[in-house]
């Protein structure tokens, strides 16, 4: 029964699975060392995949899937930007 939890397609399936989420941590770490706080990382990721999905079924082509999945977040950020009224504050860590 714990060759189910402990064994090497678990391990290599929870690596292989984690990889996404621990880039979109790292942009976060290194977005808030700037000053800016971004809690929309994850919902940025969801969107891009889905875009990058309908880009590949509506296209065929995996490569403007690539492009669409690239430039989607941009969008969106950009998008909703304007319409945030929450200020950003620069804390100084000296």
């Amino acid at each position: 029964m714990l060759e189910l939890f402990f064994g090497p397609e678990t391990l290599s399936s929870t690596i292989r699975l984690s990889v996404p989420l621990i880039l979109a941590c790292l942009a976060g770490l290194w977005s808030e060392r700037s000053g800016i706080v971004d809690i929309g990382l994850e919902g940025k990721m969801l969107a891009a995949a889905f875009a990058a999905a309908a880009a590949a079924s509506y296209f065929g082509n995996p490569w403007v899937a690539l492009i669409i999945a690239i430039a989607d977040p941009r969008l969106v950020s950009e998008e909703r930007a304007p319409l945030s009224d929450i200020a950003v504050v620069v804390v100084d860590a000296a």
